[in-house]
């Protein structure tokens, strides 16, 4: 099997400023330009000027301000899932129409959807995508459950989460995808062209979910699911408390057999055991795609490995202070694996919500 090709921090830059224009992810200092060069000594100083007498300008009046569209503005919301759990989120409408992206983010354990604020925020107003970041169950706002017989809504947290709870949480990024199929039908984005992504446990979860979308088959009334056409995976976990995402790694060779799917896979060199067991992931994911990917240009590779030089993981590889520039790669990911591929990934209008 050929080597993996392995891109770093460098390798995003180029190809990143002419995606966004020359817009940044962070702020960078402007310097003063050197002024000119003084006169020689000795030489005749100029005659003062006279102040020149000019009219008062006249100023047309200030435009009034743009008021912000507030259909735009991030927003709080709670969602109900199938099983009771009151779901937290935040919606960042994107502002391409038809041609938005949707993108789900998934926290990784005992964070919370906040921990993704800087990069909705770069995806929403730089780039334009629609992003949806819940607070997945157990973490953050969305602590109560809703349980048949129980008089009093069952108290959720991470300790407390059993194994079928864990299991469960798919249901979560299944409403929020029913939330972006309504904005959807509004056609506030695209939902064909939905992406993923997920920070060690959160990747988990991806995985999962990436799995039950595909596995739903397109009926003659419409579809229900193969709307993942991107999953990034930041320090990616397999296990965790008796739970594993061995059956739906292997599920996924549905979607990568189908040429319509594509996968990241991140994490920091230095981080030893995060790195390792990337690497092995990506070994799996390697075996799935056809042969010779890693000769292909890379817009044209539907698995990518990228290692940046840091022991930083999971949500952390994408915090500004760090300045780790993995904010680009993942911008790259989306603009060749997605929105270069926008004619394949048409827009429909689904017929009626997600019910499951």
């Amino acid at each position: 099997m050929n080597k993996p090709r392995t891109l770093r921090r460098r390798d995003f830059c180029i190809s990143a400023a002419a995606a966004l224009g020359g817009a940044g992810w962070f702020t960078h200092e402007l310097f003063a330009q050197p002024g000119a060069p003084k006169p020689p000594a000795g030489a005749p100083k100029p005659a003062p000027r006279a102040p020149a007498t000019r009219a008062p300008a006249t100023r047309p009046p200030a435009a009034p301000a743009k008021k912000p569209d507030p259909k735009k503005e991030p927003r709080s919301i709670t969602l109900n899932t199938k099983d009771g759990v009151a779901l937290r989120a935040e919606f960042f409408p994107g502002g391409k129409g038809k041609e938005t992206v949707p993108i789900i983010l998934l926290h990784g354990w005992e964070e919370r959807g906040a921990v993704w604020t800087p990069l909705a925020t770069y995806f929403q107003r730089v780039l334009g995508h629609a992003v949806i970041v819940p607070d997945l169950r157990g973490h953050g706002q969305s602590l109560t459950q809703n349980v048949p017989g129980m008089t009093e809504p069952r108290t959720l947290s991470p300790d407390d989460l059993t194994p079928a709870d864990m299991e469960a949480t798919v249901l979560d990024v299944q409403e929020c995808k029913k939330y972006l199929q309504e904005e959807n039908n509004k056609g506030e984005l695209n939902l064909e062209m939905l992406c993923v992504i997920g920070a060690k446990y959160g990747a988990m979860i991806g995985m999962k979910f990436a799995a039950l979308d595909w596995s739903w088959p397109i009926l003659t009334t419409g579809k229900q699911g193969q709307d993942v056409k991107g999953l990034a995976l930041l320090t990616p976990i397999d296990r965790m408390k008796r739970v594993t995402a061995a059956p739906a790694l292997q599920a996924l060779r549905v979607p990568i057999a189908s040429g319509r799917f594509s996968m990241l896979v991140m994490a920091g060199e230095q981080d030893r055991t995060g790195f390792a067991d990337a690497k092995r992931m990506h070994r799996q994911l390697e075996g799935m795609y056809p042969k010779g990917q890693d000769e292909k240009p890379q817009a044209e590779q539907g698995l990518w490995m990228v290692a940046p030089d840091t022991n930083s993981h999971g949500t952390q590889l994408i915090d500004p202070a760090r300045r780790l520039g993995m904010e680009r790669a993942l911008t790259d990911f989306i603009a060749q694996r997605i929105i270069a591929r926008k004619d394949d990934f048409e827009w429909t209008e689904r017929k009626s919500a997600l019910a499951r």
